[in-house]
């Protein structure tokens, strides 16, 4: 999650400059066609990084989740590797199951 704070802070920066262009395109004068440009410029990088940050959030989740999956899975096949030992060989040693 450390990846995911630069993000929403260059995501709070680009909405603030495009507020900041919708009031300097209303109260300046200025023709709309610069302003409102760089706006629509930011409006397209605002939408990317709201996307790049959902997928970093939903890829952590299903990374933590694959990987408790992957633990669970691999214990129990430990352990049916050790029941079959044992069924095999008929003996209950610790040391030899593992």
């Amino acid at each position: 999650m450390v990846t995911l704070a630069p993000l929403l802070g260059l995501l709070g920066t680009v909405i603030g400059m495009i507020n900041s262009f919708s009031v300097f395109s209303v109260q300046s004068g200025q023709p709309l066609a610069i302003t409102g440009g760089v706006g629509e410029a930011l409006v397209a990088t605002a939408t990317g990084l709201s996307v790049a940050t959902i997928a970093l959030v939903l890829h952590s989740f299903f990374s933590r989740r694959a990987n408790h999956l992957i633990t669970e899975l691999e214990q129990t096949a430990g352990l049916v590797v050790g029941y079959l030992l044992i069924k095999k060989t008929g003996r209950r040693d610790s040391h030899e199951i593992a």
